[in-house]
């Protein structure tokens, strides 16, 4: 078999928990060989107060024992106003290199629209290069 995966998902009263195992072999002039295998664990939480939610997720590369990324979320979304705050980390396969963090947040306005900003997690010398975004208005 080329790829094989297994998934566990578990719905409580707290959240949703789902994992998935997977494996990805090479295909080197008919003969396979391992090329990952990987391990992914996501959580998001049901409604806090009718209105938030928390997402975590990460992913493991279990042959080299590292890890792959972190994920991290929160949600607002009432009748009128939604705010998202998004985290995530990427590590590179060299470990000599710095891992890449990635912070953004979008607020949501029922009837005026969306306005995301980029990446807030920079140096300080790159903060001056912050965008903020807006889309058209969205009803949800």
């Amino acid at each position: 078999m080329k790829s094989q995966s297994i998934a566990y998902i578990h719905d409580s009263k707290f959240g949703n928990f789902n994992s998935t195992y997977s494996e990805d072999r090479l295909d080197n002039f008919s003969v396979l060989g391992k090329n990952s295998e990987t391990l992914s664990l996501n959580y998001t939480s049901k409604k806090i107060n009718k209105y938030s939610t928390i997402s975590l997720g990460s992913t493991f590369d279990l042959l080299n024992e590292d890890t792959k990324q972190y994920l991290m979320s929160y949600q607002y979304l009432d009748e009128c106003f939604g705010v998202n705050l998004d985290y995530q980390r990427v590590y590179y396969e060299d470990r000599d290199l710095k891992p890449k963090d990635t912070l953004t947040i979008m607020f949501n306005f029922k009837f005026l629209g969306s306005y995301a900003s980029t990446n807030l997690a920079v140096s300080e010398t790159d903060k001056q290069n912050i965008k903020w975004y807006s889309s058209s208005k969205s009803q949800w």
